[in-house]
């Protein structure tokens, strides 16, 4: 009679790191290029998986997890001087780190913001201050700091910029003063103001910030010259808006461990 003899083998599943990604784009001496709004869809994967954020793109790798001094956000134009490899950028958001000004299309309710209204390649702010009777809103130009998803301004410095969002009902919200917080944005149907009173009801819509009460769209235009934000019907066309969040973030990184990931659903590593 033969003996059969089974063998038992111990399977370890092991959590140590298995790889890891990075994304490069290389943009030749004096050459124009607008960098990558997005990643590939597996760097992205680990990313989420990690609980990562891609912030942008960096002219360095990152190997110490602290904010690089040079970033651009995602989608902007850059001509460098010599051949570059810009290397996409993650970092953690957290409650404290890192502050950083990113475009976002959904504020939620407390939210610090800055309003801006995009002209071809320029940025202008909404400042927080009532300006005097009888004048219209002035904006301010702010370019060194702009670079498309993300207002890279030291600290959001200028504190005359700050917005709270303050959500109400039926996708309503008030724009709250950060400089003096009883007053809110509002409008009439021929001048935009910042008060106690008055109209301060506000829709996010077809891309502008509309005031329910007055019916009116909040646009940029020229008076005098200078760079204004005037009542509009209509919805405006010679110009873009966005609202940019205040937020905060750590473990800035340029490649992605799947040290928690294995590379494919359902699979797992083991050792005899």
């Amino acid at each position: 009679m033969k003996k059969i003899l089974f063998a038992c083998c111990l399977a370890v599943v092991v959590a140590l790191p298995l790889f890891a990604l990075n994304e490069t784009v290389s943009v030749s001496a004096g050459s124009t290029e607008t960098l990558p709004v997005a990643v590939s869809s597996a760097l992205q994967d680990l990313a989420d998986d990690a609980g990562l954020t891609l912030i942008g793109w960096t002219t360095a790798p990152v190997a110490d997890g602290h904010r690089p001094d040079t970033y651009y956000g995602l989608g902007a134009t850059v001509t460098p001087a010599v051949n570059t490899t810009y290397y996409a950028l993650f970092a953690e958001r957290a409650a404290i780190g890192e502050l950083i000004a990113r475009r976002t299309d959904s504020p939620a309710d407390g939210d610090t913001l800055l309003l801006a209204s995009i002209v071809g390649a320029n940025c202008y702010l909404a400042p927080n201050s009532t300006p005097s009777p009888g004048d219209l809103w002035p904006l301010e130009l702010v370019n060194p700091y702009y670079s498309v998803s993300l207002l890279t301004m030291t600290d959001m410095t200028a504190a005359q910029y700050r917005w709270i969002y303050v959500a109400q009902t039926d996708n309503k919200f008030w724009l709250q003063s950060a400089a003096n917080v009883s007053y809110y944005l509002n409008a009439t149907s021929s001048a935009v103001k910042c008060g106690s009173k008055g109209n301060k009801n506000m829709l996010y819509q077809n891309g502008f910030i509309y005031c329910v009460g007055a019916s009116r769209y909040l646009s940029y235009d020229l008076y005098n010259f200078e760079p204004v934000w005037k009542p509009q019907s209509g919805i405006p066309s010679n110009h873009t808006f966005a609202f940019y969040r205040k937020e905060r973030y750590v473990n800035f990184c340029t490649s992605v461990e799947a040290s928690s990931a294995t590379p494919c659903p359902g699979c797992f590593i083991f050792t005899r």
